[in-house]
């Protein structure tokens, strides 16, 4: 059976011509495809890449504004002079309930309040139990258990650094707290 051999020359011409442009249409479309398909990807990739460093931009600025802040309060006088009166009583007494109160009140009335991106300031002792907070359901928390319970070391390896030294644990979540946490200690 011939196909083509009833056919007029011009049909012939329109038919070749025809499946010509089908085929380069199909060719094109493939060509496109991938083309455009690889493009769309590297510019994907691109604004994934752009976006990432802008969010850690903003990470490391939010993390340098705590650490600082708590540098800056670590050195606050009326912070230091009751820590000191409250760590140097050895024995549960009714004066190192007053200190605990007082700085408990101060850290939340003069700090926190000015500060919308710290949730809490614990002061802890060296046996790290939390021994002002300017959120009371802190007072007491064992910082150490919940350093084991977080794999962080930011507060051991605060308790053997020295003034001025800055250490922080990522976000982690915790049993006593329903969100995540940053902990910066000095």
């Amino acid at each position: 059976i011939h196909v083509f051999g009833n056919m007029k020359i011009r049909t012939k011409i329109i038919f070749f011509l025809g499946a010509s442009i089908v085929l380069m249409a199909m060719l094109v479309a493939i060509y496109l495809e991938y083309s455009v398909q690889a493009n769309f990807k590297h510019q994907v990739v691109n604004n994934l890449q752009t976006v990432t460093k802008a969010n850690v931009g903003v990470y490391e600025t939010f993390t340098n504004t705590l650490e600082n802040r708590v540098l800056d309060w670590s050195s606050d006088a009326r912070i230091k002079e009751l820590a000191e009166k409250l760590v140097s009583e050895k024995e549960p007494s009714v004066k190192k309930g007053e200190y605990a109160n007082s700085l408990s009140e101060y850290l939340r009335d003069r700090k926190v309040k000015y500060d919308t991106n710290v949730i809490a300031i614990d002061i802890v002792d060296e046996g790290g139990l939390v021994v002002a907070s300017s959120k009371d359901y802190r007072i007491g928390v064992d910082v150490r258990a919940e350093e084991f319970e977080s794999a962080g070391k930011y507060f051991s390896d605060a308790i053997g650094g020295n003034f001025g030294e800055i250490f922080s644990q990522g976000f982690v979540l915790t049993s006593t707290e329903t969100y995540p946490v940053f902990r910066v200690a000095t």
